[in-house]
Formats: structure tokens, C-alpha cells, sequence
């Protein structure tokens, strides 16, 4: 019997779409806003942001976008970020989105995001995924009773990083659904 439950446990998607029925869009905007100096939304901001010089070489920064609508995952288990983003096809630029765009998402979709009541484990968070010039980078959001906090991963450094179900992926809408 454990065997059977081990082995449905490995065919189990990575990831399962929340929301499908409905449409979570994040508004236009000029691309100036930075993770780093995003204290209005974030009540504990990652030093990595400033650490690793992001805020001040963000090459998205000075990039418009459109209105974009967003796809919402839920990780069904225990799983890595190069599983996780492999899972929705492994095309990292197709899967960025900009540090303003996440901010935007944050304040306005705040009832979207995993409340985590572990408020010390980062690996059950809200997945995000940016690119800064040639490297990416995946931001993670904790919502907890205080507010929401921000951790800066590098996507190089991430291979052996665990995440935990039921954490929560954010993405560009990609048109076929998985």
C-alpha cells in the first residue's frame, strides 16, 4: 500500500492553476518602481536587494509595460525551482515578470497570496521570477499577521532550495494552460 501512495505521489503535477475561471490582471505601469524601495507594500524588504545592487542596475526599470493578466499556481509537492519553472516550460524570460509589476501585484492582489502562518519558512511563499540583465532572480512574498515580507533569491543558487506545498507561483498568463 505505501508503495501505491509513493508512486501516485510522483505522478502528481508540480504545480496546479488556481483561479482558472477567473481573470487577475496587473494594471499598466511605467516600470520605475523598484523592489528595494517598495516599503509601502512590503513591511520587511530583503537587504540581497541592495546587497547585490539590483535596485540600482535594474536594466526593467525604465520599461512600460501594458495591462497584463497573471496565472496563479499552487504546488501541489515539494519541489525545486528549476522543477517548478521547468513544469510551465522552461522559457525563464516567458515566466518574468517586472520588480514594478510584482509590487503592483502585491498591493493590489494581496488576497491572492498564501497566507503563511509559519512566519519564519521561507520555502512555503509566493513564487516570482525577474530577470536583471542577464541573470534571474526569484523574489519570494510571505504574507503572515504583519503584513508581507520579500526575500531575494538568486535563480543560479537555487537548484537545491526546496519549496514546500502550498506555496504559490505568479506568472505572465501563459496561453495554453498545463
Amino acid at each position: 500500500m505505501a508503495m501505491k501512495s509513493k508512486v501516485a505521489e510522483e505522478k502528481k503535477p508540480i504545480l496546479r492553476l488556481l483561479y482558472a475561471n477567473e481573470t487577475i490582471a496587473i494594471k499598466p505601469c511605467d516600470g520605475k518602481e523598484t523592489l528595494a524601495k517598495a516599503d509601502d507594500v512590503f513591511g520587511v524588504i530583503d537587504q540581497n536587494f541592495k546587497n547585490l545592487d539590483i535596485d540600482n542596475k535594474a536594466e526593467d526599470a525604465t520599461d512600460a509595460t501594458k495591462k497584463v493578466s497573471v496565472q496563479i499556481y499552487e504546488v501541489a509537492k515539494e519541489t525545486t525551482p528549476a522543477e517548478m519553472f521547468g513544469f510551465l516550460g522552461g522559457n525563464l524570460e516567458r515566466l518574468c515578470m517586472t520588480q514594478h509589476q510584482i509590487k503592483l501585484f502585491c498591493r493590489d492582489n494581496f488576497n491572492t497570496l498564501h497566507f503563511n502562518t509559519f512566519d519564519k519558512d521561507e520555502r512555503i511563499s509566493n513564487f516570482f521570477l525577474f530577470q536583471n540583465g542577464e541573470y534571474f532572480f526569484i523574489p519570494s512574498v510571505s504574507r503572515h499577521y504583519s503584513g508581507l515580507s520579500i526575500v531575494l533569491h538568486k535563480f543560479r543558487n537555487s537548484f537545491a532550495m526546496a519549496i514546500l506545498p502550498p506555496s504559490r507561483l505568479v506568472v505572465p498568463e501563459l496561453k495554453a494552460n498545463l
